[in-house]
């Protein structure tokens, strides 16, 4: 645990120095910190809601709305196919129905995009502009999914889609 956390705030560090945000999110993926993983998380909120204060006093220049919302649309439907994919090629034991769209529908909070869109922001003037409103739009669109499936075990999508195929001579 202690070897983990040490990687974590080396990594941290490089990652503010350089600005290879992805790094650490990348590590995320590798890195367990066991007992100090409640810490972690807690600084993984205070560090998003830093980064989106940021991120709000970049907005008073301008928001691309329409390009936010595509862009966002855009990142939730790739997360949502690209997941289904890999759940079916590259993860054995194969994942039911379910279980491939629970995970194509998770989505994370949006910090990595924020972070690289402070990042860019200088040498790409106008990219805080499309990045909020399209964190905004993939959260969205999260919750909104979370909160149409709250109440059954298996969604209405999966239902509907597995009934139909076990059917084919429904209209």
């Amino acid at each position: 645990d202690v070897a983990a956390l040490v990687v974590v705030v080396v990594l941290l560090a490089v990652a503010a120095h350089t600005t290879l945000v992805l790094a650490v999110a990348l590590a995320g993926l590798a890195v367990r910190l066991g007992r100090f993983a409640g810490v972690l998380e807690g600084a993984v909120a205070l560090a998003f809601l830093l980064a989106s204060a940021a991120l709000g006093f970049l907005l008073s220049g301008g928001v691309s709305l329409y390009q936010g919302l595509v862009l966002g649309a855009a990142a939730f439907a790739a997360q949502f196919l690209v997941t289904l994919l890999i759940g079916r090629l590259l993860v054995r034991p194969r994942l039911s129905r379910a279980d491939r769209a629970h995970l194509g529908l998770g989505q994370q909070n949006g910090i990595t995009a924020i972070l690289l869109a402070l990042s860019l922001e200088p040498s790409f003037p106008g990219t805080v502009g499309v990045v909020g409103p399209a964190v905004l739009t993939v959260n969205l669109l999260h919750y909104g999914f979370r909160w149409a499936r709250a109440d059954t075990r298996r969604w209405t999508a999966v239902r509907s889609w597995t009934t139909a195929r076990r059917t084919p001579d429904r209209p």
